[in-house]
């Protein structure tokens, strides 16, 4: 995939505060290809981001998936990409870095198990595409 897939992303936290009220942030992120079973999101934050070390430290005993508490409000690039769906897939891993950096923000790494991108196809119609180990056996 030639073009950058850029996203704005939602992730409730509220888990991890154990709250009843919502806390909701909103992050950019690309969702980088490296392979059709390699892919990952960069979700870029602040420096000084006070959350993103409990995002890092997420127990997924507490919640089955940290993907379940992220929403994609909007797709930024391309505008043929209706939405991306993280369908209750586990991720696979997350990564840090002082040394990651790009848009003038540091960014931190999840690593994707699978994925459901639905692009706009002609006749106005949807084109559902699914990433995973299984569709690709």
């Amino acid at each position: 995939m030639d073009e950058r897939i850029l996203l704005k992303l939602k992730i409730d936290i509220s888990d991890l505060f154990k709250l009843d009220d919502s806390i909701v942030l909103d992050y950019d992120a690309e969702l980088v290809f490296e392979s059709n079973t390699n892919f990952f999101l960069k979700i870029f934050h602040e420096p000084a981001d006070k959350y993103v070390a409990r995002i890092m430290s997420w127990d997924p005993k507490y919640s089955y998936s940290i993907l379940s508490k992220f929403t994609v409000a909007k797709v930024v690039t391309p505008t043929r990409l209706l939405h991306v769906d993280f369908c209750d897939y586990f991720y696979k891993g997350m990564s840090s870095s002082t040394d990651y950096g790009e848009f003038g923000k540091e960014y931190f790494i999840i690593r994707l198990q699978g994925i459901k991108l639905i692009y706009e196809a002609p006749e106005q119609l949807e084109s559902n595409v699914y990433l995973n180990q299984t569709a690709l056996d």
